[in-house]
């Protein structure tokens, strides 16, 4: 037996120098000379075990235990490779085996009650370290898996005096502090969450689950800048972290560093690119960098993942409006909502979509249901009232506008929104103070200076008409629209040359538009100025050949002027497009059979004109004499 004394010894120098292979070759060699030695056995599992390779590890445990089945290390041992197997019923199973052998030693029992944990039998490991606490008072490991315990059931009142009981007895072991950080972490207290677990840095900087808690902390605190530090921290021993690769980016996307978030998620993305949380999170920051093909990529990709993932249907929703394809956009919406009803962003955005393809019905609907579920939702509060207001509800709409200033007294467009009420109802005055209260509180919002101006012209103020037109034309000086508004107040306050600047730099903006060259042509047509109002005029014809008044007012001119012709075909054109059942038919009718004899009688002088002309013509014609010379030249060629 001397062989395998030496083989054994040899053995166990080689596995205490952790030279695995190596012992596990002696340990059979030993073993070959006598296979029945279960603690020989049990060094062998053991040596198995220390190479991860629970499979041939428990099966030399189990040959032990045939042997001697009341040996406590291959009883610990095999339920611990069962454990680390993931088989969590076998590995209770030895560890109760090996607690009743052990006579409930104290490691054994702490063991069983972190199985009972792992395997979810709550009540078990509640009793299992009230009991080991009671009779070993002192021991800190038994207070801290009895917190570990109460709080799986929800108990984090008893769950925090454990850890903390824990923590007295033995303030060296940062695994309570951790425990009791993370606990508060979840309850949503984030101050004593990061109180505790900087404590725990304090007794193990090293701990990487520590460091990653403390990062989300700072997420949720938006303190983005002090969580990039401690995720660093997690991915650089963990590489493979996922979760921690995914704050970071999150981290980095709320600073507005798209480029490092990116650069985050595509890790993560790489690590495990089956992940629909990623691929969302990817197209999220695409679509904050308006980089919508590649969000919409990613984005179907994580639907393609998890059909249920309900943000990924949303913002491929959102994706698809930028690309103007509301169809599809409709269809994720909805397929969000299907997952998430209440989901108030997408009930929002969906209410956008149809309000933007003209469904104005479905988006007063939509709009209604978020606001029911978010009466803070100002922006919904505003564009439903403009809706009703266009609908002709003007007491509901007000109520949606009043809502908003209840959430936000500051929120000029809803002021803006009031004072499009009051002027709908003809309340001018009470309108004027409404769009002034939401200039007053957005100096920006160009549209209520532009009404304030229309509601000026109205109530005939024209001076203060112009200046709220030109503070509006100021904000938005492409603003065509505005430009033309200037030009018709300027030609009511009497002023055509400033009339004429305003329609010129319209026209100069909006070429196709007609309308600012009809109201310039017909302001040189006011100040006489026919032949540049012709070229207008006509310029409009061009564009919009079915304008009926263009041709009008071209009769009009060309009557003044006498060009008797044109303004007869001028007043065809005007009733071809009205048709015979327009109120002045027989007026025109009558207007150009005036023409008509005009322009007969002007044929008709023109024709005497032009005998008389020829007859003259011919009395004063003189008679021609042949020079000499050519009669010389004559003589010469005959």
């Amino acid at each position: 037996m001397t062989d395998f004394k030496t083989f054994v010894t040899t053995a166990d120098r080689q596995k205490a120098a952790r030279d695995y292979k190596s012992a596990i070759d002696n340990y059979k060699k030993a073993l070959a000379l006598n296979p029945q030695c279960y603690e020989t056995l049990e060094k062998l599992a053991d040596s198995y075990f220390c190479l991860s390779d629970f499979g041939r590890a428990i099966m030399f445990y189990e040959s032990s235990l045939k042997t001697k089945p009341d040996y406590l290390l291959s009883l610990v041992g095999v339920s611990k490779a069962y454990e680390l197997s993931e088989n969590l019923e076998k590995a209770v199973q030895y560890m109760e085996k090996a607690y009743e052998i052990s006579n409930k030693d104290i490691d054994v029992a702490y063991n069983l009650v972190l199985l009972y944990v792992a395997n979810k039998e709550y009540q078990k490991s509640i009793a299992l370290a009230q009991d080991l606490a009671k009779k070993n008072p002192n021991f800190d490991k038994a207070y801290y898996v009895l917190g570990t315990s109460l709080e799986k059931i929800g108990n984090n009142q008893e769950a925090i005096s454990s850890y903390k009981k824990a923590i007295e007895l033995n303030p060296t072991d940062f695994e309570p502090y951790l425990a009791l950080g993370i606990l508060y972490y979840n309850a949503g207290d984030y101050s004593k969450a990061k109180e505790t677990l900087e404590k725990a840095l304090d007794v193990n900087f090293d701990s990487v689950k520590t460091h990653y808690y403390l990062g989300l902390i700072h997420i949720q605190e938006e303190n983005y800048e002090a969580a990039i530090p401690e995720l660093k921290y997690v991915v650089t021993f963990e590489p493979k972290n996922i979760n921690a690769y995914n704050n970071l980016g999150l981290a980095y996307g709320f600073l507005g560093w798209t480029e490092e978030a990116l650069e985050e998620f595509k890790t993560a993305a790489e690590i495990n690119p089956y992940d629909s949380e990623i691929r969302y999170a990817l197209g999220y920051i695409y679509y904050r960098n308006e980089d919508y093909a590649s969000a919409e990529k990613e984005l179907k990709k994580a639907v393609e993942l998890n059909e249920k993932n309900a943000q990924a249907h949303s913002l491929l929703g959102s994706v698809y409006s930028k690309f103007e394809k509301y169809r599809e956009s409709i269809t994720h919406f909805n397929a969000s909502l299907e997952l998430l009803p209440d989901d108030v962003l997408s009930i929002y955005n969906l209410a956008q979509t149809y309000n933007t393809i003209g469904d104005k019905t479905k988006a007063i609907e939509m709009f209604e249901k978020a606001v029911r579920l978010d009466p803070g939702l100002i922006d919904a509060c505003y564009t439903l009232g403009t809706l009703l207001l266009q609908k002709g509800e003007l007491e509901k709409a007000r109520e949606y506008f009043e809502l908003a200033i209840k959430n936000n007294e500051k929120f000029g467009d809803a002021y803006y929104g009031i004072g499009l009420y009051h002027a709908k109802r003809e309340e001018y005055q009470a309108a004027i103070d409404c769009l002034d209260r939401a200039t007053s509180h957005n100096k920006n919002l160009v549209d209520a200076y532009y009404q304030k101006g229309n509601i000026y012209r109205i109530i005939g103020n024209l001076e203060k008409a112009i200046k709220n037109m030109q503070e509006a034309a100021s904000l938005e000086p492409e603003n065509a629209h505005f430009l033309n508004e200037l030009g018709l107040t300027y030609q009511a306050k009497g002023d055509l040359d400033a009339a004429i600047f305003y329609y010129r730099k319209a026209g100069a903006l909006d070429v196709y538009n007609p309308e600012y060259k009809h109201n310039l042509g017909l302001v040189l047509f006011e100040m006489k100025r026919y032949q540049e109002a012709i070229v207008e005029l006509k310029r409009v014809i061009r564009i919009d050949p079915g304008n009926a008044d263009v041709h009008y007012h071209l009769a009009e001119i060309f009557e003044i002027t006498d060009n008797y012709l044109e303004a007869k075909k001028s007043y065809e054109a005007y009733l071809k497009i009205k048709g015979p059942n327009c109120e002045d038919y027989f007026k025109i009718v009558e207007r150009m059979g005036v023409l008509t004899a005009n322009l007969n009688e002007k044929k008709l002088k023109l024709t005497g004109m032009q005998k008389e002309e020829e007859e003259n013509k011919e009395e004063e014609k003189p008679v021609q004499k042949k020079s000499p010379l050519i009669k010389s030249l004559k003589r010469i060629f005959k």
